[in-house]
Protein backbone atom coordinates (compact mmCIF):
# COMPACT_ATOMS: atom_id res chain seq x y z
CA UNK A 1 0.00 0.00 0.00
CA UNK A 2 1.75 3.08 -1.34
CA UNK A 3 -1.60 5.24 -0.44
CA UNK A 4 -3.88 5.47 1.92
CA UNK A 5 -6.33 8.06 2.30
CA UNK A 6 -9.52 7.00 4.42
CA UNK A 7 -9.98 10.69 6.54
CA UNK A 8 -8.81 14.16 6.78
CA UNK A 9 -6.19 13.51 9.36
CA UNK A 10 -3.61 14.34 7.16
CA UNK A 11 -3.31 17.00 4.55
CA UNK A 12 -2.29 16.00 0.84
CA UNK A 13 -1.94 19.69 -0.44
CA UNK A 14 2.19 19.13 -0.03
CA UNK A 15 5.07 20.53 -2.51
CA UNK A 16 7.39 18.55 -4.45
CA UNK A 17 9.77 17.38 -1.81
CA UNK A 18 6.59 15.32 0.51
CA UNK A 19 5.69 13.77 -2.24
CA UNK A 20 9.42 13.26 -3.35
CA UNK A 21 10.21 11.54 0.30
CA UNK A 22 6.75 10.08 1.70
CA UNK A 23 4.53 11.31 4.67
CA UNK A 24 2.07 10.41 7.15
CA UNK A 25 2.17 7.30 8.90
CA UNK A 26 2.09 3.73 7.76
CA UNK A 27 -0.34 1.94 9.67
CA UNK A 28 -2.99 5.12 8.63
CA UNK A 29 -3.22 7.90 6.03
CA UNK A 30 0.31 8.20 4.24
CA UNK A 31 1.73 8.60 0.85
CA UNK A 32 4.75 6.45 0.30
CA UNK A 33 7.19 8.24 -1.37
CA UNK A 34 7.75 9.09 -5.23
CA UNK A 35 11.24 7.65 -4.71
CA UNK A 36 10.37 4.65 -2.88
CA UNK A 37 8.05 3.90 -5.52
CA UNK A 38 10.27 4.31 -8.11
CA UNK A 39 12.78 1.48 -6.47
CA UNK A 40 10.16 -0.76 -6.08
CA UNK A 41 8.42 -0.49 -9.45
CA UNK A 42 11.83 -0.44 -11.25
CA UNK A 43 13.09 -3.91 -9.85
CA UNK A 44 10.39 -6.08 -11.81
CA UNK A 45 6.98 -6.05 -13.35
CA UNK A 46 4.18 -4.93 -11.20
CA UNK A 47 0.13 -4.66 -11.57
CA UNK A 48 -1.60 -1.59 -10.03
CA UNK A 49 -4.80 -1.89 -8.31
CA UNK A 50 -6.73 0.75 -6.75
CA UNK A 51 -9.40 0.61 -4.28
CA UNK A 52 -11.88 3.44 -4.05
CA UNK A 53 -14.43 3.21 -1.44
CA UNK A 54 -17.13 6.38 -0.43
CA UNK A 55 -18.19 6.66 3.39
CA UNK A 56 -21.47 5.07 2.41
CA UNK A 57 -21.35 1.11 1.04
CA UNK A 58 -20.16 2.32 -2.42
CA UNK A 59 -16.60 0.41 -4.06
CA UNK A 60 -14.61 0.45 -7.00
CA UNK A 61 -11.81 -0.90 -8.38
CA UNK A 62 -9.28 -0.63 -11.11
CA UNK A 63 -6.50 -3.16 -12.25
CA UNK A 64 -3.76 -2.20 -14.52
CA UNK A 65 -1.65 -4.93 -16.11
CA UNK A 66 1.33 -3.05 -15.82
CA UNK A 67 2.92 -0.47 -13.83
CA UNK A 68 5.90 1.60 -13.21
CA UNK A 69 6.96 5.19 -12.25
CA UNK A 70 10.35 6.88 -13.79
CA UNK A 71 12.76 8.23 -12.27
CA UNK A 72 13.27 12.03 -10.36
CA UNK A 73 14.59 13.34 -13.40
CA UNK A 74 11.44 12.54 -15.75
CA UNK A 75 9.77 13.94 -12.98
CA UNK A 76 8.58 9.95 -11.98
CA UNK A 77 6.01 9.89 -14.65
CA UNK A 78 3.42 7.17 -14.50
CA UNK A 79 3.05 4.79 -16.94
CA UNK A 80 0.19 1.92 -16.77
CA UNK A 81 -1.01 -0.64 -19.20
CA UNK A 82 -4.33 -1.69 -19.56
CA UNK A 83 -7.36 -1.72 -17.22
CA UNK A 84 -10.35 -4.04 -16.05
CA UNK A 85 -12.43 -3.17 -13.11
CA UNK A 86 -15.68 -1.73 -12.36
CA UNK A 87 -14.68 2.29 -12.53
Amino acid sequence: VFQRRSSASVDFYRGWRDYKDGFGNKNHDHWLGNKYIYSLTNQKTYQLRIDLRDSGSSSKYAVYSTFRINNQADKYRLSVGSHSGNT
